[in-house]
């Protein structure tokens, strides 16, 4: 299977996203194109964290303990182009609990 890039596209005036059975087709194509892929896109599908949010994650954001991820930055780029890291768009940082079966693979 080719991995590639999904645009997400409107229908109606609302974003089309991928059914459940679209997803586990998109994610078993990334677990063919590595762990480290199938890792972000699942964290990605199951979280609800934006993608600048996933980019600007470090291991001490994550709590294996508590099954949860921080998130408290987001990867964004500056007038110049240039990747910077900022705090999110809202002012608190948000903390998302990951259900059990999200952290299995």
């Amino acid at each position: 299977m080719e991995f590639s890039r999904y645009e997400p596209t409107f229908v109606s005036g609302k974003f089309k996203f991928y059914t459940k059975d679209e997803l586990e087709t998109f994610l078993s194509g990334a677990r063919d194109a590595g762990m480290m892929k199938y890792t972000l896109f699942r964290l990605l599908a199951f979280s609800g964290m934006r993608i600048g949010e996933l980019i600007a994650l470090e291991w001490s954001d994550v709590d294996f303990a508590s099954q949860s991820v921080s998130i408290n930055k987001t990867l964004t780029l500056d007038k110049y182009g240039q990747a910077t890291v900022r705090s999110p768009k809202t002012t608190n940082s948000r903390r998302i609990v990951i259900e059990r079966s999200c952290w299995m693979m």
